[in-house]
């Protein structure tokens, strides 16, 4: 059965511990928002790079997909290749 005390958007309890790794990207997401609403954007795609930018604007580390921010979230954007 599924356990309503975890937090859906991190997956994280009320009593876990905070992973060491965690980046606080709050104010990189304000600032970015911001411009969005400037520029009349609903969304901005930040690709994963050698330069880092998907982690440095959203926390995400990885080797695969995109962050895809909004408004209200942070989505990460898996791409599937097919051989």
């Amino acid at each position: 059965m599924f356990c309503c005390s975890r937090d859906l958007t991190t997956n994280c309890g009320e009593d876990d511990p905070v992973p060491p790794t965690r980046v606080n990207t709050t104010e990189r997401l304000a600032d970015l928002r911001a411009e969005m609403g400037a520029e009349q954007f609903d969304a901005y795609i930040v690709p994963l790079d050698g330069e880092g930018r998907r982690e440095w604007i959203s926390g995400f580390t990885g080797s695969n997909g995109d962050a895809i921010v909004t408004e209200e979230q942070v989505w990460r954007h898996y791409k599937k290749t097919h051989n």
